[in-house]
């Protein structure tokens, strides 16, 4: 996670297990890691989403 500067937004990265794929599809992992950055960037004072 990086809080945002004059120069680059905020950014999350998410990681799964090598294994992750054997109790998920890509594509809900793929949601997993957009929803949970995007909340993570919300709760950075003074921003809004």
């Amino acid at each position: 996670f990086h809080l945002p500067d004059e120069e680059f937004p905020a950014a999350a990265t998410c990681l799964f297990a090598a294994n992750a794929l054997d109790f998920m599809a890509l594509a809900g992992l793929a949601d997993v890691a957009e929803y949970t950055a995007k909340r993570m960037i919300a709760l950075i004072p003074g921003k809004s989403g």
